[in-house]
């Protein structure tokens, strides 16, 4: 036993010293309860420090049995270190090769949840209700409540905000919470700091504290603080530099707190969803913008008929020669004053 630890005999001990501090406390206190209770030691595998700051492994292997007026023990302990050693690489492989599963299913299920938003977020140009059903994927998949707030295109003003929730109970309190309280455009934390500062908000504990800093009144807190939210993340919406709108993730499972890593794949989809909004704005854009010159054509080419018909029906006139003199001045003037209306109209375009 001394040569485990390095001693050759007791009396290379310091002064004042046992051998106790030689052993874990927590198994020397369990030997010594052993020994009170059972007169004996019971197979064990425990660790030991050596003299030279080292530590070992070793098992009891034979009952230790404490004489009764002497602190001498008896019996045989076997040192397993490489046996531990091998061990514990043994677990670590096994622990590494878990994380590795761990990650590789999580990888696969972010791969799934993406491949799904992307396919809704393109299934249609009405980017509303793709946004309603990404914000129910969402609640299926990764949180209790979402909000997607989006702004009118060159405005401050908001659409309806989309609210989804896993509780169909709670989603129509949200509801009507967003409706009566609208967040206050200077508040230092929420949609109001995420839109002026254009970085996304993480909260990975939701205390009191900062649900009255959302509260507007106490009875607003106090619905809220009845619903336990527990984390959340605020992501901005941002395509083309242009600020699109906000969007919210809320758990309020004590057992799912949001992380940078969550936030990270936020902020991903929420880069998605903002180039969903603009691709579709852009298209109805270039929509309108069809419609309006069609209609512009229309009329442009009802102004420019206008006048040519009457030159055209005057000169067919003048043609047959069948007029008198003073037909004929008036079929002069007539397509004198249409062809300058029809000089000014191409001036114009």
């Amino acid at each position: 036993f001394l040569r485990l630890l390095g001693l050759n005999s007791l009396n290379e001990l310091p002064a004042n010293q046992t051998l106790e501090v030689y052993f874990q406390a927590d198994d020397y206190a369990e030997l010594l309860r052993q020994l009170q209770q059972n007169g004996e030691v019971r197979e064990r595998e425990i660790q030991l420090q050596r003299a030279d700051g080292s530590r070992c492994w070793v098992k009891i292997t034979k009952s230790f049995t404490r004489y009764k007026e002497f602190k001498i023990i008896d019996g045989l302990i076997e040192d397993i270190s490489d046996r531990k050693a091998s061990e514990q690489e043994r677990e670590q492989l096994l622990y590494q090769e878990q994380i590795a599963r761990q990650e590789a299913e999580l990888q696969k299920r972010r791969l799934l949840f993406f491949a799904e938003a992307n396919r809704l977020l393109t299934a249609t140009l009405d980017y509303q209700n793709a946004l309603v059903n990404v914000a129910r994927l969402v609640v299926s998949a990764w949180a209790d409540w979402c909000f997607i707030d989006v702004m009118e295109p060159n405005s401050v003003d908001f659409h309806p905000s989309i609210v989804a929730a896993f509780d169909p109970e709670q989603e129509s309190l949200l509801h009507s919470l967003r409706n009566s309280y609208q967040p206050s455009a200077d508040s230092s934390v929420g949609i109001p700091k995420v839109l002026n500062t254009g970085e996304p908000e993480l909260a990975e504990v939701v205390s009191d504290k900062l649900l009255a800093a959302f509260a507007q009144t106490e009875s607003h807190f106090d619905q809220i603080r009845q619903l336990h939210p527990q984390s959340y993340m605020i992501v901005p919406l941002i395509a083309r530099d242009t600020k699109l709108g906000v969007m919210t993730f809320v758990s309020c499972r004590l057992e799912q707190r949001y992380n940078s890593t969550d936030l990270n794949l936020a902020i991903e989809l929420a880069q998605r969803i903002a180039l969903a909004i603009d691709n579709a704005r852009l298209y109805q854009e270039a929509q309108q913008a069809n419609r309006l010159k069609d209609e512009f054509l229309a009329i442009v080419s009802h102004e420019l008929r206008t006048p040519l018909n009457s030159i055209l029906g005057w000169a067919r006139m003048l043609k047959r020669g069948q007029v008198n003199e003073a037909i004929f001045k008036r079929a002069i003037e007539t397509i004198e004053r249409n062809a300058n209306a029809q000089n000014r109209l191409i001036n114009d375009l």
